[in-house]
């Protein structure tokens, strides 16, 4: 193989709907998703792997699918110092400019220096946007899971009224949190775009992505000189063996092709949820009608 593959970030908090999209994107022939890597959030490979020990199984996966385990797979090893940035640039030389491959993480939109790791390798960049309030109930969704699983290590059987109970507990906290960060990685990753070349970046919409599939990964494709493939359309195929909870949403396991209903879901939850000054403010400006007008009575969730 000659030339180097391209690499695509993608950037979005948590809960914006990565993990469907990289599926979607590994089902092209030509296109590499493993989970989420983490790579870039460290300096090192050392670091790396003490911090986020989940994300070595993501790696191990992308160098068996690339044929590249013996090759690269001794630099990965926890006591290596090689740079992340190394690391990668290495594994996109290696891999020949026919493919292109997926770093999906979405811890990346909250760490300034991540960012600029990425950038290092001039990689090509997809922007996720979705509501906010559908963001804040995913996460909510997100802890009941947890909770309902962790129950079966409680001394307590947990009924579906006590996770409520739970959650409901702290509920308005949750929602909060989720809409801080929600507004905090879009206003990041907003400013560090400004600075990327728009040849190198596109931005989706969760939204557009279930209601027009087709159409959503012909742009993508078209951004990276590629041919759509059909197989972009069946994501759950397309699931990589490490996917699981620290390296992706595992609950995409149970999806059968592309509801374009989860789009508007957290409606009969959150749907008459004013939105906090800030948040509203980006919301309108990606395009999304505010359920609420923001006001004094989204003071108790104010980002």
């Amino acid at each position: 193989m000659s030339g180097r593959a391209r690499l695509v970030v993608v950037l979005c908090p948590e809960r914006s709907g990565s993990t469907l999209l990289a599926a979607m994107l590994g089902g092209h022939p030509r296109i590499v998703a493993p989970p989420e890597l983490h790579l870039l959030r460290y300096p090192d490979v050392a670091a790396w792997r003490a911090a986020y020990p989940a994300a070595a199984a993501s790696f191990a996966w992308l160098l068996r699918r690339l044929d590249l385990e013996a090759e690269i797979g001794p630099l990965a090893e926890p006591s290596s110092h090689v740079p992340t940035t190394a690391l990668l640039a290495l594994v996109l030389e290696r891999s020949g400019s026919e493919l292109a491959i997926v770093d999906k993480t979405p811890a990346y939109g909250r760490d300034e220096r991540a960012l600029h790791r990425a950038e290092a390798l001039q990689p090509f960049y997809v922007r996720l946007l979705r509501h906010p309030l559908a963001v804040a109930a995913s996460w909510l969704d997100r802890e009941g899971r947890r909770i309902r699983e962790a129950s079966g290590s409680w001394p307590w059987p947990l009924s579906a009224a006590r996770t409520r109970l739970l959650l409901s507990l702290e509920r308005n906290r949750r929602i909060a949190r989720a809409l801080a960060r929600w507004t905090d990685v879009h206003e990041r990753v907003g400013s560090f775009l400004a600075t990327v070349p728009p040849s190198r970046q596109i931005t989706l919409r969760y939204e557009d992505l279930l209601a027009s599939p087709e159409a959503e990964a012909a742009r993508i494709c078209a951004m990276l000189g590629l041919e759509p493939d059909p197989r972009m359309l069946a994501p759950e195929r397309n699931l990589p063996d490490p996917l699981g909870w620290h390296v992706g949403d595992e609950k995409i396991r149970g999806f059968t092709g592309i509801d374009r209903t989860r789009a508007t879901a957290w409606q009969r939850e959150l749907g008459d949820l004013p939105l906090p000054p800030r948040t509203a403010a980006l919301a309108a400006g990606f395009g999304y009608d505010l359920p609420g007008a923001a006001s004094t009575r989204s003071r108790s969730l104010d980002v």
